[in-house]
């Protein structure tokens, strides 16, 4: 039938293979062109997760920059806190040195009292001891003028 519109055999069957050989390799070119568009749809898609990550990766980039500010802040803020207790520790003994130097200045002061007393005390005894032996002694030669009271010449 197809040969008679072409007149002949052969022109026929070329024309037929043509015709097949283009319907497949127009086939083969719509398949790559799927192929091709899908392809290009999964790398528009990998091409967005991958904005995404960056996106994240640059939030996650300053987050480690904020972290390490505040790191270096906290670190600032212990080697400070070190410092100032260096400091009250150093005063602290200052204050326990003035503290045993004023105890054992106090237990000197205290011993000195005690002995001040003691002398006082035996200062005292003593100052009591002369009174009584000159009241005694001044006791005595009144007694000895009052007896001799009539006696002028007496040695009182």
């Amino acid at each position: 039938m197809l040969g008679f519109l072409f007149g002949g055999g052969n022109l026929g069957k070329y024309l037929i293979i043509i015709a097949v050989v283009s319907i497949i390799v127009g086939g083969f070119f719509l398949y790559q062109r799927h192929l091709f568009s899908s392809m290009q749809n999964q790398l528009n898609n990998k091409q967005q997760e991958i904005t995404k990550l960056q996106e994240q990766i640059s939030g996650l980039l300053m987050d480690t920059e904020k972290l390490k500010i505040s790191n270096r802040s906290l670190a600032n803020l212990l080697l400070q806190k070190a410092n100032e207790n260096e400091e009250i520790r150093k005063e602290m003994e200052k204050i326990n040195k003035i503290i045993n130097e004023s105890n054992a200045r106090l237990e000197e002061i205290t011993e000195e009292l005690l002995n001040e007393e003691l002398n006082n005390e035996k200062l005292t005894q003593r100052k009591g001891k002369e009174a009584s032996n000159l009241l005694s002694k001044e006791n005595n030669r009144l007694n000895c003028l009052f007896k001799n009271i009539n006696d002028p010449d007496s040695k009182c």
